[in-house]
């Protein structure tokens, strides 16, 4: 049952707000798959189902997703037994599920091509029935794909409101989303065609690199790749839990590193170390992953320096937005309303480089992908990338890779030609 002191009025409001608004039908079920309550919206889903009395059918597809809802990240799309689209997200009670906000049907295609792709044949029931469900489909309210989905994040920032712990769904959320760009990772391994893709060395010291400086939104892309490696090659769950316990090794080393508090650090590990022994699923060392990541790049931003941690980030996010262009210490420093000086030295501080040399790699990483993925000059590609000294940019480039922009092209490619076609060495 769900708990007494949750606001089921305000749920009731919302429920009934949410279908105004839309012009959509919405409902509430409980864990227990109730139907608490619903919006006087909802006869097309009613004629529907009466139409061929496959009312038990859907109610108990409606009545699993709050389970469904939260495993899916928070935002779950599926479909009824006659083709018509409907999203749920869950709503969160005393840091436990209390239910589900489930809203449509909604049509995302014409009712012909939505009744010709049915599990069963319609014809069988007879012309009567067919009609009645074509009516009752006709009324759905039409909704193109793009709009399903901008209803299904109205619908979940509605259910965050609800819940009193909506932390927890951004996290389910965040997890979920990791989750596929995981898969999609290990889907690229298997596009290999049985050629082994060695340890990504490079991307573990991009990961180094990329916590050291705060930038977490880097960091959590490169985790998932490596995490893909791990999954995808690691022969068991004992393989995997070494791998992973070094990566947070590696995790732990960027972030002290990057300036945080060495006491702090050692703390969270041993914290960290003894919990990964109770974690026994590649989902949940995932999420522990991630967290941990969270916990460390916090680490580095003291919570007694708030201004200072907000004011870094905010540096960062222009950085990255603006890296290739004629972008200096100056122009930083006066977007976030610090001196040049002043902004130079906490810069170094936290970061562990100079803005010039964090500038540097940031063009640099860019510029690599550029060579491997377009046939553009390194002129052209020096000049987008904010270096109008094209000698200048040669010179950094070497000092970080070893060797040319050219070379490193001719490089990467012929490794590339190699993998898919054999040493010919």
């Amino acid at each position: 049952m769900y708990d007494s002191s949750f606001d089921m009025e305000t749920v009731r409001e919302i429920v009934g707000d949410f279908a105004a608004s839309t012009g959509i039908s919405c409902r509430f079920y409980n864990t227990e798959g109730e139907k608490l309550f619903c919006s006087p919206t909802e006869q097309v889903c009613a004629a529907l189902c009466a139409a061929l009395d496959m009312d038990f059918r859907c109610e108990a597809l409606h009545a699993a997703t709050p389970d469904a809802a939260l495993r899916f990240g928070g935002r779950y799309i599926y479909f009824c037994p006659l083709g018509l689209a409907f999203f749920a997200s869950p709503v969160m009670n005393g840091g436990s599920l209390a239910g589900a906000l489930v809203a449509g049907p909604v049509r995302i295609m014409e009712t012909e091509d939505q009744l010709s792709g049915l599990s069963f044949d319609l014809d069988a029931l007879g012309s009567e029935a067919v009609a009645a469900v074509k009516c009752a489909s006709e009324d759905a309210p039409p909704r193109n794909s793009a709009q399903l989905q901008a209803l299904s994040r109205q619908l979940f920032a509605n259910a965050v409101y609800l819940s009193d712990s909506g932390q927890e769904l951004l996290l389910a959320r965040d997890d979920h989303a990791q989750g596929s760009a995981i898969e999609n990772y290990i889907a690229y391994l298997k596009s290999s065609e049985g050629i082994r893709v060695s340890y990504p060395m490079d991307k573990e010291q991009a990961l180094f690199r990329a916590v050291v400086r705060g930038d977490r939104d880097s960091a959590g892309t490169l985790l998932n790749q490596i995490l893909g490696h791990i999954y995808f090659y690691a022969l068991d769950n004992e393989e995997i839990h070494v791998r992973i316990t070094e990566l947070f090794v590696v995790l732990m080393r960027a972030a002290a590193v990057g300036g945080a508090n060495i006491d702090r650090i050692l703390n969270l590990s041993r914290r960290c170390l003894w919990e990964i022994r109770n974690i026994h699923t590649q989902e949940a060392l995932t999420s522990w992953l991630a967290s941990a990541l969270r916990q460390l790049t916090d680490a580095m931003f003291p919570v007694s320096d708030t201004r200072h941690s907000d004011t870094m980030e905010k540096a960062m996010r222009y950085i990255r937005q603006k890296f290739a262009l004629h972008l200096t210490l100056e122009d930083v420093a006066q977007f976030v309303g610090y001196s040049p000086a002043y902004f130079s030295r906490i810069f170094r501080e936290d970061t562990g480089m100079t803005f010039k040399e964090y500038l540097n790699e940031l063009r640099i990483e860019r510029a690599k992908s550029l060579l491997l993925t377009t046939e553009l000059s390194v002129t052209e590609i020096s000049s987008m990338l904010g270096c109008s000294d094209q000698s200048y940019f040669c010179k950094i480039f070497r000092r970080a890779t070893g060797v040319s922009p050219d070379k490193y092209r001719k490089r990467s490619r012929r490794l590339d030609y190699e993998k898919e076609h054999g040493s010919t060495s």
